[in-house]
């Protein structure tokens, strides 16, 4: 092992770095405007920050610790009146293929376009356990990974940040997985309000666009407040060719501006595209005119398709247009959605009579199947009535398992239930247990 302490920081003497070594930081060390970067040799590289800290300290445009592909773990970056360089991020600079980071972490902002807190613009490579902290501001940029992240994973890491860029995402920015490429978000999550338009709490826009994306287990907690936003997925994601699904992922921001939706914001699956959601839930307030519990607006449009499989919502509707499960226009221009086995408890207090229960007003081909809506909306769309298939598809006031078991299939399997007369959730949320030196079944509720 190679120690690297503040001597060898002042000297540049590591700019190089050989295939095949390890590198140990042996203390917390500050670097300034003569820092060099890091260049490893090539992937073989390995560097160990062994929980150190590495202070960058008065640079206005950094350009990344690390200028070439290594595998760099157990390394935390903080900023002193610095900021990030467009394009890059705080470990790896941008263009940078097959890195991996593991463990590391952020804390500087996120500014600049295109940037990231752990990768930059444009890489390709693997992030586990990594964890931001910075306000992501910089437009289509990322808490994890910038904009334009290629072939890449992210498992197990987390951002916590105000996010008030435009097209930015909690993990992933913009344009993730897109072009042939595929970027894949594993139990990550994402605190921090998602305040930009087009914006999501996991991947930003146009995920999967002309490529493919996919969060599995993953969730948000942001209230979003940008428009056109989505809890996990940023607007067009899945479109032009591409595809986009979330599967066991969940929502529980309120949702206060246009177009937005609890899981996938607007355009989902469209454009020539195709998106699907796969037994997730939100529980944050409608508050979003046109927006869907979870698929904002739009969604299958355009020569797209939309697919909600196994998925429910329980948050107030208080907008004009909006619907529990899909937002406004659902298969708009020639596209097509479809909804099965789901469910929406959306008490409306909209009073323009434009509410759906689980669908806002319909521009094209829907189906709808083994579904139920409970609430006080009269009807599961109001607006386009005729483009809807419906196929064993019920509506009612309260809650009732007789009901619920009329309409919604694989109780057991595909729903988890509780107790009598409490609404079923979804398997993955409930966790069974022996209970201990009792002879009993316990279980705990994976909700935030």
């Amino acid at each position: 092992m190679i120690p690297i302490g503040q001597a060898e920081i002042d000297n540049n003497t590591y700019a190089a770095m050989s295939s095949s070594s390890v590198y140990v930081l042996t203390e917390n060390v500050i670097i300034g405007p003569s820092f060099a970067g890091f260049t490893p040799a090539d992937a073989t590289v390995v560097v160990d920050g062994s929980g150190h800290r590495i202070t960058v300290s008065g640079v206005s445009a950094f350009v990344g610790l690390f200028l070439r592909a290594a595998t760099v773990q157990n390394l935390h970056v903080d900023s002193s009146g610095s900021a990030l360089a467009t394009s890059c991020g705080w470990i790896f600079t941008n263009d940078v293929s097959g890195g991996t980071a593991i463990s590391c972490s952020s804390t500087g902002d996120i500014t600049s376009q295109n940037s990231g807190g752990i990768f930059g613009y444009g890489n390709s490579g693997d992030a586990s356990g990594c964890w931001s902290t910075g306000a992501i501001s910089g437009d289509s940029a990322g808490g994890i990974f910038g904009a334009y992240a290629g072939n890449s994973t992210a498992m197990g890491c987390w951002s916590t940040g105000t996010g008030t860029g435009s097209n930015a995402g909690g993990i992933f920015g913009s344009y993730a997985g897109a072009n042939t490429h595929t970027a894949v978000a594993t139990t990550c999550w994402f605190t921090g309000e998602i305040g930009g338009q087009s914006a999501g709490g996991i991947f930003g826009s146009y995920a999967g666009s002309g490529g493919i994306a996919h969060a599995t287990g993953c969730w948000s907690t942001g209230m979003m407040t940008g428009g056109y936003n989505g809890g996990i997925f940023g607007g067009y994601c899945g479109s032009y060719g591409g595809n986009a699904t979330a599967t066991y992922c969940r929502s529980t921001g309120d949702m206060t501006n246009i177009n937005s939706g609890g899981i996938m914001g607007i355009y989902a699956g469209g454009l020539s595209g195709s998106c699907t959601a796969t037994s997730c839930y939100s529980t944050g307030m409608i508050g979003a005119t046109n927006g869907g519990g979870i698929i904002g607006t739009y969604p299958g449009g355009v020569y797209g398709h939309l697919t909600v499989v196994n998925c429910y919502s329980t948050g107030t509707i208080t907008v004009a247009e909006a619907g529990g499960i899909l937002g406004y226009a659902a298969a708009y221009y020639y596209g097509a959605a479809s909804i099965t086995n789901s469910y929406s408890i959306s008490h409306v207090t909209d009073t323009t009579g434009t509410v759906g229960g689980l669908m806002g007003p319909v521009a094209g081909s829907v189906s709808v199947t083994n579904c139920l809506y409970v609430g006080n909306a009269t009807k599961i769309t109001v607006g386009g009535e005729t483009l809807v298939t419906t196929t064993n598809t019920g509506i009612d006031k309260t809650w009732t398992d007789a009901k619920a078991h009329i309409y919604l299939t694989g109780i057991g399997s595909s729903w988890y239930r509780i107790l009598p007369g409490v609404p079923y959730i979804l398997p993955w949320q409930a966790l069974v247990l022996p209970g201990p030196g009792t002879g009993r079944l316990t279980f705990t509720l994976h909700c935030p």
